[in-house]
């Protein structure tokens, strides 16, 4: 088993009447990049900052490192828990050189120039030591922050919705950049995000939360292609889903009959997800097109069937085919299940 670097376990803490975290249990691989991913007010951040020690839950234990940081009994400032922060917004000292900003976390006694050079070279800006920060973009902005969270030696870095400020076409590189420093400097991190694509691209491991819960722990193929239920597949990605009926490892559905193996006998709920539909031009089809989004490296394909039933199809640049066309459909692989409001609200 793979040592932890973060330990939480059964957290819960209130604001009010708002239940913020309710249970809330993770444990994170050390070296590992981990994302906490949820819906807004899913108690994502109240995790981050409780991890941090900036909130104190009401009840449950957090560990670092194999250190305890608060328990029933036990409370460690946030100065004290070897925990460096990313923010959302940055906060870096605007009156401060980058080297100077990402020298303020470092132990008087050290050699800090020679930390300070190494971070900025990690980082990608050795050559920006003396420049201020309104003089960065904000992808670089990013760095210079994760080099300060990261200037001291944590266990672990902590970052808050680090994307968030990007505009979508810096998003992609900065992120890419990001995820490349963290392991290169084979540091812990968890960071936060609503953006189920920037979770499933940057992290090794995916923690999906709901209503202050974490309720499903996997890598990103097993949590995409394996949700643990149907909330956890549609918040995940686009989905389709069609009632079916299992019968000795077979799911009988209105769009044909599939193995579903482990899927005990009675009714279900299948998942389609568009990459799994494929579509071929047939004026005898089952099904027609309503509409095409072309984007060059793929295409996303709505038709509708002939029982009104709407589908969506994602494949490669081609077939060609124009709204109106009949089609043939197939589908690949589904995932089952069990049928009711427990497993579809």
């Amino acid at each position: 088993m793979k040592a932890t670097a973060i330990t939480c376990d059964g957290v819960t803490k209130r604001f009010g009447d708002v239940n913020a975290l309710d249970g809330f249990t993770l444990d994170v691989p050390l070296g590992s990049v981990l994302g906490l991913l949820g819906p807004s007010g899913s108690g994502k951040t109240t995790a981050l900052r409780v991890i941090a020690g900036f909130e104190r839950p009401d009840s449950g234990s957090v560990t670092v490192g194999g250190a305890t940081m608060v328990d029933a009994s036990t409370w460690v400032r946030p100065e004290q828990r070897k925990v460096g922060m990313v923010f959302q917004h940055y906060a870096l000292f605007p009156h401060l050189s980058v080297a100077r900003n990402i020298a303020y976390g470092i132990t008087k006694g050290e050699n800090a120039g020679g930390r300070v050079s190494h971070l900025l070279n990690l980082v990608g800006l050795s050559a920006a030591g003396d420049r201020m920060p309104h003089e960065l973009s904000g992808g670089e902005q990013q760095r210079v922050a994760l080099a300060r969270a990261l200037a001291a030696g944590p266990e672990v870095v902590l970052l808050d919705e680090p994307f968030s400020n990007l505009d979508a076409r810096r998003r992609n590189r900065v992120r890419r950049d990001v995820r490349t420093i963290l392991v290169e400097a084979r540091t812990t991190a968890v960071f936060v995000t609503h953006d189920q694509e920037e979770a499933l691209a940057m992290s090794d491991t995916v923690a999906v939360m709901r209503s202050g819960r974490v309720v499903q722990v996997a890598d990103p193929g097993e949590l995409y292609h394996r949700p643990s239920d149907c909330w956890v597949a549609r918040f995940l990605g686009e989905a389709e889903f069609v009632l079916g009926t299992v019968s000795g490892g077979v799911v009988e559905t209105a769009l044909g009959r599939f193995p579903v193996a482990g899927q005990p006998d009675g009714s279900v709920e299948v998942m389609i997800r568009p990459e799994q539909v494929r579509l071929s031009r047939d004026d005898r089809g089952t099904g027609r097109v309503v509409d095409r989004e072309f984007y060059g490296h793929d295409q996303v394909v709505t038709i509708v069937l002939d029982d009104g039933r709407r589908l969506m199809s994602r494949s490669g640049p081609s077939p060609a085919l124009a709204i109106g066309d009949r089609v043939s459909v197939e589908v690949d692989e589904v995932v089952a299940f069990p049928a009711g409001p427990d497993h579809t609200h």
